[in-house]
């Protein structure tokens, strides 16, 4: 077994400049158009997959979170964009939509009470 003294003296200096190595871009890309092939791979990715917080069918969203509330319909192709829930209903920028009506693949941040 090696000593004390000479895991200070040897692997010490080692492993912290392998901790302190940052990673260097590559010369030979630019990384603007990396950036621009991810966009255009990940627009053709939900394309192909479908947006899970579009609506694929129309449904109704309220001016209040209650049902007997004043009520719209919303038309399919729209976009799920809800800052917050309160009980089973979310607070979207067109009103409130119900739990039932969000589209049940979509994940977000908005679990947080209004």
């Amino acid at each position: 077994m090696k000593s004390p003294l000479w895991i200070l003296t040897v692997l010490l200096p080692l492993v912290t400049e392998l901790a302190a190595a940052s990673p260097t871009p590559n010369p030979d890309s630019d990384s603007l158009d990396s950036f621009e092939e991810f966009e255009e791979r990940d627009l053709e990715d939900r394309r192909v997959k479908g947006d899970p917080c579009r609506y694929n069918k129309d449904y109704w969203y309220y001016k209040y979170p209650c049902d007997s509330s004043d009520k719209e319909k919303g038309k399919a192709g729209a976009q799920f964009d809800a800052s917050c829930k309160y009980k089973k209903w979310y607070k979207t920028s067109k009103g409130w939509v119900r739990d039932s009506d969000k589209p049940p693949k979509c994940k977000g941040n908005w679990d947080h009470s209004c």
